[in-house]
Protein backbone atom coordinates (compact mmCIF):
# COMPACT_ATOMS: atom_id res chain seq x y z
CA UNK A 1 0.00 0.00 0.00
CA UNK A 2 1.13 3.38 -0.63
CA UNK A 3 1.66 6.00 2.19
CA UNK A 4 -1.02 8.58 2.98
CA UNK A 5 1.40 11.39 2.42
CA UNK A 6 2.60 10.05 -1.30
CA UNK A 7 -1.21 8.68 -2.28
CA UNK A 8 -2.41 10.36 -5.73
CA UNK A 9 -5.66 12.12 -4.61
CA UNK A 10 -6.42 13.16 -8.25
CA UNK A 11 -8.90 9.99 -7.88
CA UNK A 12 -10.60 10.64 -4.35
CA UNK A 13 -14.05 11.48 -4.18
CA UNK A 14 -14.62 15.27 -3.00
CA UNK A 15 -17.75 14.22 -1.14
CA UNK A 16 -16.74 11.28 1.06
CA UNK A 17 -13.28 10.35 0.19
CA UNK A 18 -13.56 7.07 -1.21
CA UNK A 19 -11.90 5.88 -4.15
CA UNK A 20 -14.23 3.10 -5.74
CA UNK A 21 -16.03 4.44 -9.10
CA UNK A 22 -18.57 3.05 -11.15
CA UNK A 23 -19.65 4.18 -14.86
CA UNK A 24 -23.45 6.37 -14.73
CA UNK A 25 -25.66 6.35 -17.16
CA UNK A 26 -24.58 9.13 -19.23
CA UNK A 27 -20.75 7.67 -18.87
CA UNK A 28 -19.35 9.76 -16.02
CA UNK A 29 -17.95 8.15 -13.58
CA UNK A 30 -19.80 7.73 -9.67
CA UNK A 31 -18.92 7.33 -6.62
CA UNK A 32 -20.20 4.23 -5.13
CA UNK A 33 -19.97 4.95 -1.74
CA UNK A 34 -22.09 8.80 -1.76
CA UNK A 35 -23.46 8.82 -5.47
CA UNK A 36 -21.44 12.18 -6.02
CA UNK A 37 -20.43 12.23 -10.01
CA UNK A 38 -17.06 13.29 -10.73
CA UNK A 39 -15.99 16.75 -12.34
CA UNK A 40 -15.52 17.08 -15.86
CA UNK A 41 -12.38 19.30 -15.10
CA UNK A 42 -10.68 16.83 -12.74
CA UNK A 43 -11.20 13.76 -15.37
CA UNK A 44 -9.45 16.49 -17.64
CA UNK A 45 -6.78 17.13 -15.36
CA UNK A 46 -6.68 13.46 -14.45
CA UNK A 47 -6.22 12.52 -18.64
CA UNK A 48 -3.42 15.40 -18.97
CA UNK A 49 -1.47 13.82 -15.75
CA UNK A 50 -1.10 10.27 -17.51
CA UNK A 51 2.20 9.52 -19.07
CA UNK A 52 1.46 8.26 -22.42
CA UNK A 53 3.94 6.34 -24.41
CA UNK A 54 4.36 7.12 -28.56
CA UNK A 55 3.17 4.96 -30.83
CA UNK A 56 5.15 3.28 -33.06
CA UNK A 57 2.98 4.53 -35.99
CA UNK A 58 4.05 8.03 -34.48
CA UNK A 59 7.43 7.22 -34.41
CA UNK A 60 7.68 5.91 -37.92
CA UNK A 61 5.46 9.22 -39.28
CA UNK A 62 8.52 11.49 -37.32
CA UNK A 63 10.99 9.89 -38.69
CA UNK A 64 9.93 9.80 -42.31
CA UNK A 65 9.17 13.67 -42.13
CA UNK A 66 12.87 13.90 -40.92
CA UNK A 67 14.06 11.92 -43.81
CA UNK A 68 11.90 14.40 -45.72
CA UNK A 69 14.18 17.03 -44.49
CA UNK A 70 17.47 15.49 -45.61
CA UNK A 71 17.23 14.06 -48.79
CA UNK A 72 16.44 17.31 -50.63
CA UNK A 73 20.28 18.49 -49.62
CA UNK A 74 21.38 15.39 -50.68
CA UNK A 75 19.82 15.23 -54.31
CA UNK A 76 20.83 19.06 -54.59
CA UNK A 77 24.61 18.26 -53.36
CA UNK A 78 24.55 15.29 -55.89
CA UNK A 79 22.86 17.79 -58.80
CA UNK A 80 25.26 19.91 -57.76
CA UNK A 81 28.74 17.32 -58.25
CA UNK A 82 26.51 16.41 -61.71
CA UNK A 83 26.37 20.43 -63.06
CA UNK A 84 29.71 20.71 -62.28
CA UNK A 85 31.32 17.58 -64.20
CA UNK A 86 29.07 18.83 -66.88
CA UNK A 87 30.40 22.10 -67.29
CA UNK A 88 33.68 20.47 -67.07
CA UNK A 89 33.05 18.50 -69.73
CA UNK A 90 31.59 21.29 -72.00
CA UNK A 91 34.77 23.17 -71.32
CA UNK A 92 37.06 20.71 -72.35
CA UNK A 93 34.80 20.32 -76.07
CA UNK A 94 34.35 24.04 -76.16
CA UNK A 95 38.21 24.08 -75.80
CA UNK A 96 38.48 21.14 -78.22
CA UNK A 97 36.63 23.36 -81.08
CA UNK A 98 38.51 26.06 -80.80
CA UNK A 99 41.50 24.59 -81.30
CA UNK A 100 40.48 22.55 -84.41
CA UNK A 101 38.79 26.34 -85.08
CA UNK A 102 42.39 27.90 -85.21
CA UNK A 103 44.10 24.86 -87.03
CA UNK A 104 41.70 25.06 -89.86
CA UNK A 105 41.80 28.94 -89.92
CA UNK A 106 45.58 28.60 -90.25
CA UNK A 107 45.64 26.41 -93.06
CA UNK A 108 43.42 28.21 -95.32
CA UNK A 109 45.29 31.56 -94.76
CA UNK A 110 42.10 33.54 -93.54
CA UNK A 111 42.46 36.46 -90.50
CA UNK A 112 41.88 35.27 -87.28
CA UNK A 113 38.79 37.35 -86.76
CA UNK A 114 36.80 34.53 -88.31
CA UNK A 115 37.85 32.55 -84.62
CA UNK A 116 35.34 33.88 -82.68
CA UNK A 117 32.02 34.49 -84.76
CA UNK A 118 32.94 30.59 -85.84
CA UNK A 119 32.91 29.16 -82.19
CA UNK A 120 30.06 30.90 -81.62
CA UNK A 121 27.98 29.48 -84.59
CA UNK A 122 29.26 26.23 -83.47
CA UNK A 123 28.07 26.18 -79.55
CA UNK A 124 25.08 27.77 -80.50
CA UNK A 125 24.26 24.30 -83.07
CA UNK A 126 25.77 22.36 -80.61
CA UNK A 127 23.01 23.60 -77.95
CA UNK A 128 20.22 23.62 -80.50
CA UNK A 129 21.23 19.88 -81.09
CA UNK A 130 21.51 19.47 -77.34
CA UNK A 131 25.00 17.57 -78.02
CA UNK A 132 29.14 18.66 -79.25
CA UNK A 133 30.95 16.13 -81.83
CA UNK A 134 33.09 13.54 -80.10
CA UNK A 135 34.23 11.59 -83.33
CA UNK A 136 36.84 13.28 -85.13
CA UNK A 137 35.58 13.35 -88.14
CA UNK A 138 32.20 14.89 -87.52
CA UNK A 139 34.13 17.42 -85.30
CA UNK A 140 35.95 18.48 -88.76
CA UNK A 141 32.64 18.81 -90.73
CA UNK A 142 31.01 20.65 -88.44
CA UNK A 143 34.18 23.40 -87.58
CA UNK A 144 34.65 23.25 -91.55
CA UNK A 145 31.03 24.27 -92.31
CA UNK A 146 31.03 26.80 -89.28
CA UNK A 147 34.34 28.29 -90.64
CA UNK A 148 33.29 28.36 -94.02
CA UNK A 149 29.37 30.24 -92.71
CA UNK A 150 31.37 32.94 -90.84
CA UNK A 151 33.89 33.38 -93.08
CA UNK A 152 31.25 33.91 -95.69
CA UNK A 153 29.32 36.59 -93.91
CA UNK A 154 32.39 38.54 -93.07
CA UNK A 155 33.40 38.77 -96.66
CA UNK A 156 35.88 36.67 -97.40
CA UNK A 157 37.16 34.51 -100.43
CA UNK A 158 37.25 30.92 -98.74
CA UNK A 159 35.64 28.67 -100.74
CA UNK A 160 34.44 25.25 -99.84
CA UNK A 161 36.66 23.13 -101.79
CA UNK A 162 39.82 24.50 -99.75
CA UNK A 163 37.91 23.50 -96.75
CA UNK A 164 37.18 19.68 -98.07
CA UNK A 165 40.80 19.57 -99.24
CA UNK A 166 42.13 21.05 -95.79
CA UNK A 167 40.23 18.60 -93.52
CA UNK A 168 40.36 15.73 -96.08
CA UNK A 169 36.66 15.22 -95.99
CA UNK A 170 34.74 14.62 -99.43
CA UNK A 171 32.85 18.36 -100.77
CA UNK A 172 29.59 16.13 -100.35
CA UNK A 173 29.73 15.79 -96.97
CA UNK A 174 31.00 19.37 -96.64
CA UNK A 175 27.56 20.25 -98.58
CA UNK A 176 25.68 18.51 -96.24
CA UNK A 177 27.13 19.74 -92.89
CA UNK A 178 26.93 23.59 -94.31
CA UNK A 179 23.69 23.40 -95.69
CA UNK A 180 22.64 21.67 -91.88
CA UNK A 181 24.38 24.45 -89.98
CA UNK A 182 22.43 26.77 -92.04
CA UNK A 183 18.85 25.85 -91.55
CA UNK A 184 19.00 25.31 -88.02
CA UNK A 185 20.33 28.44 -87.31
CA UNK A 186 18.64 30.38 -89.43
CA UNK A 187 21.68 31.67 -92.06
CA UNK A 188 22.16 32.33 -96.14
CA UNK A 189 25.24 31.76 -97.68
CA UNK A 190 24.99 34.94 -100.19
CA UNK A 191 27.77 35.56 -101.72
CA UNK A 192 28.65 39.47 -102.07
CA UNK A 193 31.09 41.73 -104.45
CA UNK A 194 33.11 41.87 -101.09
CA UNK A 195 33.24 38.37 -101.13
CA UNK A 196 34.72 38.55 -104.77
CA UNK A 197 37.24 40.82 -104.25
CA UNK A 198 38.35 38.65 -101.43
CA UNK A 199 38.77 35.78 -103.83
CA UNK A 200 40.50 37.46 -106.75
CA UNK A 201 43.24 38.97 -103.74
CA UNK A 202 43.56 35.50 -102.84
CA UNK A 203 43.99 34.08 -106.24
CA UNK A 204 46.50 36.68 -107.12
CA UNK A 205 48.63 36.42 -103.96
CA UNK A 206 48.96 32.25 -104.98
CA UNK A 207 49.57 33.43 -108.30
CA UNK A 208 52.45 36.14 -107.07
CA UNK A 209 50.40 38.71 -109.23
CA UNK A 210 52.63 42.08 -108.54
CA UNK A 211 51.71 43.88 -111.57
CA UNK A 212 48.64 45.34 -113.04
CA UNK A 213 46.99 43.47 -110.05
CA UNK A 214 44.24 46.06 -109.60
CA UNK A 215 43.31 46.53 -113.49
CA UNK A 216 43.19 42.74 -113.31
CA UNK A 217 41.00 42.45 -110.63
CA UNK A 218 39.07 45.53 -112.14
CA UNK A 219 38.67 43.34 -115.29
CA UNK A 220 37.56 40.26 -113.53
CA UNK A 221 35.05 41.95 -111.18
CA UNK A 222 33.33 42.94 -114.20
CA UNK A 223 32.97 39.74 -116.04
CA UNK A 224 31.75 38.42 -112.86
CA UNK A 225 29.17 40.49 -113.18
CA UNK A 226 28.36 39.77 -116.81
CA UNK A 227 28.31 36.23 -116.02
CA UNK A 228 25.25 36.99 -113.49
CA UNK A 229 23.46 39.25 -115.75
CA UNK A 230 23.51 36.44 -118.44
CA UNK A 231 22.94 33.92 -115.74
CA UNK A 232 25.76 31.83 -116.27
CA UNK A 233 26.76 31.98 -112.17
CA UNK A 234 22.50 30.83 -111.11
CA UNK A 235 22.73 27.65 -109.71
CA UNK A 236 26.32 27.72 -110.23
CA UNK A 237 29.20 27.22 -107.63
CA UNK A 238 30.82 30.81 -108.18
CA UNK A 239 34.48 29.89 -106.83
CA UNK A 240 34.50 28.29 -110.74
CA UNK A 241 33.15 31.64 -111.95
CA UNK A 242 35.49 33.65 -110.62
CA UNK A 243 38.67 31.81 -111.49
CA UNK A 244 37.10 31.68 -115.20
CA UNK A 245 36.97 35.94 -115.27
CA UNK A 246 40.64 35.87 -113.60
CA UNK A 247 41.52 33.40 -116.20
CA UNK A 248 40.11 35.53 -119.24
CA UNK A 249 41.27 38.69 -117.38
CA UNK A 250 44.96 37.51 -117.22
CA UNK A 251 44.37 36.50 -121.07
CA UNK A 252 43.50 40.01 -121.54
CA UNK A 253 46.66 41.58 -119.90
CA UNK A 254 49.20 39.23 -122.19
CA UNK A 255 49.49 36.71 -118.59
CA UNK A 256 49.74 33.17 -119.61
CA UNK A 257 47.84 30.87 -117.02
CA UNK A 258 46.63 27.92 -117.49
CA UNK A 259 43.28 26.38 -115.42
CA UNK A 260 44.81 23.55 -113.48
CA UNK A 261 47.80 25.94 -112.16
CA UNK A 262 44.66 28.62 -110.80
CA UNK A 263 42.33 26.04 -109.33
CA UNK A 264 44.69 24.51 -107.77
CA UNK A 265 45.18 27.43 -105.72
CA UNK A 266 41.59 27.12 -104.47
CA UNK A 267 41.54 23.32 -104.42
CA UNK A 268 38.82 23.05 -107.93
CA UNK A 269 39.46 21.26 -111.13
CA UNK A 270 40.47 22.74 -114.08
CA UNK A 271 37.41 21.04 -116.18
CA UNK A 272 34.70 22.89 -114.46
CA UNK A 273 36.73 26.14 -114.99
CA UNK A 274 37.06 25.35 -118.82
CA UNK A 275 33.62 25.14 -119.32
CA UNK A 276 33.14 28.51 -117.25
CA UNK A 277 35.50 30.40 -119.60
CA UNK A 278 33.34 28.97 -122.80
CA UNK A 279 30.48 30.38 -121.72
CA UNK A 280 31.64 33.32 -120.47
CA UNK A 281 33.60 33.76 -124.18
CA UNK A 282 29.95 33.24 -126.38
CA UNK A 283 28.71 36.12 -123.95
CA UNK A 284 31.29 38.62 -124.90
CA UNK A 285 31.50 37.37 -128.62
CA UNK A 286 27.42 37.97 -128.55
CA UNK A 287 28.17 41.45 -127.13
CA UNK A 288 31.18 42.52 -129.46
CA UNK A 289 28.92 40.58 -132.53
CA UNK A 290 27.16 43.91 -133.46
CA UNK A 291 29.66 45.88 -134.15
CA UNK A 292 30.65 46.99 -137.80
CA UNK A 293 33.73 44.75 -137.45
CA UNK A 294 32.32 41.91 -135.07
CA UNK A 295 32.63 39.63 -137.96
CA UNK A 296 36.09 38.94 -136.86
CA UNK A 297 35.74 38.42 -133.20
CA UNK A 298 35.95 34.26 -132.50
CA UNK A 299 35.93 32.22 -129.70
CA UNK A 300 39.72 32.06 -129.82
CA UNK A 301 41.18 35.44 -130.11
CA UNK A 302 37.65 37.25 -127.99
CA UNK A 303 40.40 38.08 -125.10
CA UNK A 304 41.91 40.22 -127.49
CA UNK A 305 38.96 42.78 -127.59
CA UNK A 306 38.25 42.40 -124.10
CA UNK A 307 38.80 45.20 -122.60
CA UNK A 308 37.68 47.50 -125.42
CA UNK A 309 34.30 45.44 -124.49
CA UNK A 310 34.56 46.14 -120.97
CA UNK A 311 34.72 49.89 -121.62
CA UNK A 312 31.55 50.09 -123.74
CA UNK A 313 29.52 47.41 -121.66
CA UNK A 314 26.93 49.87 -120.86
CA UNK A 315 25.95 50.42 -124.22
CA UNK A 316 26.90 46.96 -126.07
CA UNK A 317 24.37 45.30 -123.44
CA UNK A 318 21.28 46.39 -124.53
CA UNK A 319 22.08 44.99 -128.26
CA UNK A 320 23.42 41.72 -127.21
CA UNK A 321 21.30 38.68 -128.39
CA UNK A 322 22.91 36.45 -125.60
CA UNK A 323 22.05 39.07 -122.60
Amino acid sequence: AMAAGSMDTSNVCEGCGADDWSSGVLGLDVCSSCGAVKSFTGSLNFANKLQRAPQPQQQLAVRSRQLLRVRPDRQLTTSGRHSVLADHRRQQRVQRCREAIGVLSASVRIPETVQEPALALLVRHCNRQRAFPRQAKRLKRLVGACVLAASARQGMGLTIHEVAAKTNLPVGEVKKQVWKVCKLNGIRLVRSQENVEAMLQRLCNALRLGEQRAAVCDAAKQLVLIADESWIATGRMWAFIVCAALLLALRAYHYIVDAEALGSAIGVGPATINVRVAELKRILVSLLQTLPWGHMVTMNNVHVYLLFGLEFRSVLVPAAREL
